[in-house]
């Protein structure tokens, strides 16, 4: 079992590349066509460097406030936010080309193999195409329960009450409305199931 630096030293190899992959595909999205835009534009890198940030405690993780979906993400959103308000982010960058050089300790010498670019792109993607078919649903609180869990990482099953207050639903258990989103939540797993099997 490879031993990890915390707060990831709790999840086995698999639980952190999925992790890895999510958060990955949390960069895809926000970056968009603006990927590659500049030297540390890439949503690999941008991944490597929430993992490290967290681990180093440059970026504190509070499991008390979020979730460690949702922290890797805001990290992610920091830093393209921070990188498109500079001086830098005004003139354009070619694309970098992967190579050695900058200075920065790799963090795949801690965790190695766990995210690649097209781990990252298949990941979008299939987000991509559970979105389209969510939108022609026709259901609001569809679409609104799937924004969350797109943007904000939270988990499906752990962050049911907080999806419910969220949505103007009674979050207690057993309820009408809880049963409500339980059924939405089912759906979006159905579509992501439907998705997945289209893909292989």
């Amino acid at each position: 079992m490879p031993r990890y630096h915390a707060p990831f030293s709790s999840l086995n190899r698999r639980q952190l590349k999925s992790l890895l992959i999510r958060t990955a595909a949390h960069a895809v999205r926000r970056l968009g066509s603006r990927a590659g835009h500049g030297p540390h534009m890439d949503p690999e890198e941008l991944t490597q460097r929430a993992l490290v940030d967290t681990m180093e405690e440059r970026r504190n993780w509070d499991p008390g406030r979020c979730s460690l979906d949702q922290h890797l993400a805001g990290c992610i959103n920091s830093y393209i936010s921070h990188y498109f308000e500079s001086r830098e982010a005004r003139v354009q960058v070619p694309p970098r080309t992967n190579g050695a050089g900058n200075g920065t300790e790799a963090p795949e010498n801690r965790i190695p193999d766990l995210v690649t670019p097209q781990t990252a792109f298949d990941a979008g993607r299939l987000a991509e195409q559970i979105s389209e078919i969510v939108q022609t649903e026709g259901d609001p609180l569809l679409r609104e329960v799937w924004a969350i869990f797109e943007t904000e990482g939270w988990d499906l099953k752990r962050d049911g009450p907080d999806f419910c207050r969220r949505l103007g639903l009674d979050p207690t258990t057993g309820g009408a409305d809880y049963q409500k989103f339980n059924r939405l939540r089912k759906k979006l797993r159905d579509i992501a199931s439907t998705c997945l099997v289209d893909r292989a």
